[in-house]
């Protein structure tokens, strides 16, 4: 696209800055997110093995947590 369609497409100048100056919000929202979903489920997970002693009643090593 030539100059002139970006500019009639994108936001005017005080708009455009005020929705890149809070993109790293969002960005970082979405991280600590995708983080989350993996981190609090593994924690959640070993902790009730641990407290359920579930590898020591099958015969598995209880120093592999």
């Amino acid at each position: 696209m030539t100059t002139a369609a970006n500019m009639l497409r994108s936001p005017p100048p005080s708009q455009q800055d005020e929705v890149t100056s809070y993109a790293w919000i969002e960005t970082l929202l979405v991280n600590v997110l995708g983080y989350a979903s993996v981190i609090i489920p593994g924690f959640l997970i070993i902790q009730y093995l641990k407290q359920s002693h579930y590898l020591e009643r099958h015969g598995m090593l209880s120093t592999a947590l």
